[in-house]
C-alpha cells in the first residue's frame, strides 16, 4: 500500500479528490467509534487493477495504539464492495496456542523435520474445508470448537444487524470480516452501510 497524498504513489495511481474525501470521511467516522484504539490512515493501491482494491484504511504505524479494536483494516474494492476486517491469524498459530503438544508432535518429534512440517501443512489445509472439522475434533478440539463458535456468532450478528459478517478460512489463515456492497449507493448511504457493518463487528467482538 502507499500513503495517499496529492502526488499519488511515485507519480502513479492517485485518488481523485472526491474519492480521497470519501475515504477520509469513512476514516473519521470509524475513528469515533473505535475510540482511537487503532489510529487509521488512508492508503492507496499502487496498481488497483492488479490487487482489486482502490483505497484502504490501515494502521498508522507512527502513532500509538491500544489493544481492543474490533476493526483491523478496511478495503474499498474496484467493484464497489467494502471489506471490513476484524482481524486474521495463521491457522498454525491457533494450533500452537491451543494445543502445543499436538503442534510439537506434528513439527518436532522424531523423523525427518521437513516431513513433519509437511504433516502440519496437511492438517492446516484440511481445516479450510468444513467437512473435515469433525475428524479433527479429538485431535485439536479447542481449535475446532473456536472455529465453530466464530461461524455461529458471525451468523447471529449478521441476522440481528442485517449485515454480512463471515468467518473465512483458507489454506493458511482464518479471520472475520464484514462485506458491504455499496454499488448504486450515494456517499451517505455508503457511510450508513459501513457503520452498520462495523457495529456488527463490534457486537461480534463482544460476544466472542
Amino acid at each position: 500500500m502507499g500513503e495517499t497524498d496529492s502526488r499519488g504513489i511515485d507519480g502513479g495511481f492517485q485518488l481523485d479528490e472526491r474519492e480521497r474525501k470519501f475515504a477520509e470521511r469513512v476514516k473519521d467516522m470509524l475513528l469515533k467509534h473505535i475510540e482511537h484504539r487503532l489510529p487509521l490512515k488512508v492508503w492507496t493501491a499502487e496498481v488497483p487493477a492488479e490487487v482489486g482494491w482502490t483505497w484502504a484504511l490501515g494502521r498508522d504505524y507512527f502513532k500509538p495504539w491500544k489493544v481492543g479494536s474490533w476493526i483491523d483494516s478496511v478495503y474499498y474494492h474496484n467493484d464497489g464492495r467494502v471489506f471490513i476486517y476484524w482481524g486474521a491469524s495463521d491457522v498454525s498459530d491457533a494450533i500452537s496456542e491451543e494445543h502445543p503438544r499436538v503442534y510439537d508432535r506434528l513439527v518436532k518429534e522424531g523423523g525427518d523435520p521437513e516431513k513433519n512440517v509437511e504433516e502440519l501443512f496437511r492438517v492446516v489445509e484440511d481445516l479450510q474445508f468444513r467437512e473435515n472439522w469433525k475428524k479433527y475434533e479429538r485431535v485439536i478440539p479447542k481449535v475446532v470448537r473456536f472455529f465453530r463458535k466464530c461461524e455461529r456468532v458471525a451468523r447471529e450478528v449478521s441476522r440481528e444487524h442485517e449485515a454480512q459478517v463471515e468467518f473465512w478460512i483458507n489454506d493458511q489463515r482464518w479471520g472475520i470480516r464484514a462485506i458491504v456492497d455499496t454499488e448504486d449507493m450515494d456517499e451517505d448511504e455508503k457511510l450508513k452501510a459501513i457503520m452498520k457493518a462495523s457495529a456488527a463487528l463490534k457486537d461480534f467482538d463482544k460476544r466472542l
